[in-house]
This record gives C-alpha cells, sequence and structure tokens, in this order.
C-alpha cells in the first residue's frame, strides 16, 4: 500500500465512510451547484470491508452528480479480476437513487468492455486499458479486436511519450 492509502488518503477513504460523504457534502456545497460533483469509489477497503452498495446512496443523498466504481478492493490494487457482476449490481442501485454509475475495472477488450457498457447503453471509465492498448477506442468504435504489430505499438508510444514530453516538459 502507498503511504497515502496507508494515511486514509484516496483508496485509504474506503476505511471511513462517512468522510466520504462529509467530503461530498463539502464539495456538493462548495461549489454551489455551479458544477456536478461526482466521486470515484472501490468496492471497499478489502473483502471484509464492502461498502459499495451503502455508500452509493449516501453518496447521492449528499448531492453526487454520478459516480464511478472501479470493481475491486483498495488492497486487492490489479492483483484480482474486477467483479463485474457487483458493479453492476451497484449500477442498479446507483441508478435507483437516480445517478449514473460508471462502471471501471478490466476494461481491455470488446467483451469487456460490452458487458461494463451493457450493450453499449451505460458509461464506462477506462483506465490501464488505454494505457495498455491506446487503439481499444478503434477496437470499441468498429466492434472488433485489432493485432497491432510490435513496430506499430513502438510507433504509439514514441508519439504517446512525444505528446508528454509536449506537454509536461523534461523532468531531467
Amino acid at each position: 500500500m502507498t503511504s497515502l492509502v496507508e494515511k486514509g488518503i484516496g483508496g485509504g477513504l474506503a476505511r471511513r465512510p462517512n468522510s466520504c460523504v462529509d467530503v461530498m457534502s463539502g464539495l456538493v456545497a462548495g461549489v454551489g451547484g455551479s458544477v456536478p460533483v461526482t466521486a470515484k469509489i472501490r468496492m471497499g477497503y478489502d473483502q471484509k470491508s464492502l461498502i459499495a452498495e451503502s455508500l452509493i446512496p449516501r453518496l447521492a443523498a449528499a448531492g453526487a452528480a454520478a459516480i464511478t466504481l472501479h470493481g475491486r478492493t483498495t488492497v486487492q490494487r490489479y492483483t484480482k479480476r474486477s467483479d463485474v457482476d457487483a458493479v453492476l449490481q451497484c449500477r442498479g442501485i446507483a441508478r435507483d437513487c437516480g445517478i449514473s454509475l460508471v462502471a471501471n475495472g478490466d476494461a481491455f477488450t470488446v467483451d469487456s468492455l460490452a458487458a461494463l457498457t451493457e450493450g453499449g447503453r451505460e458509461p464506462v471509465m477506462i483506465g490501464r486499458g488505454a494505457l495498455i492498448k491506446p487503439w481499444i477506442f478503434r477496437e470499441l468504435k468498429e466492434g472488433r479486436l485489432f493485432d497491432v504489430r510490435s513496430s506499430e505499438r513502438l510507433d504509439l508510444l514514441r508519439k504517446y511519450s512525444g505528446y508528454g514530453l509536449e506537454h509536461f516538459g523534461c523532468d531531467a
């Protein structure tokens, strides 16, 4: 675990759901309705403390416009598969609360995205999938997998790195 999580920041907030609700209430009050406020949460801190199902209604009541849910716990990080069934169950809870739930976790293929988006009807957040397979958006658009040659992958990596250097500069 990172020191930030150990300090209760980020995924560490999953151990303090009341604080999550307090942060949401404060942010919503602070912006005075001028912009939508969203949250990204995980299923819980660990398998013994799954909180997403109970936290979603509380965040909605605190004014969350939408919630992004990662289908793993903080402790799992990327060692286990995302729990798509649990994410979809939580989407129903969010829907009952009148807000959208954006699914996140293991969005690597057209099939996994179809499950997370419920056939393209619901939102999904693509994280590592876009870093690992930048062409995933093309796969989605065309509904098929692409076998990208290693030379093309290297070209994409060079282009991506160039964009980063152009935007952020060199840290040397």
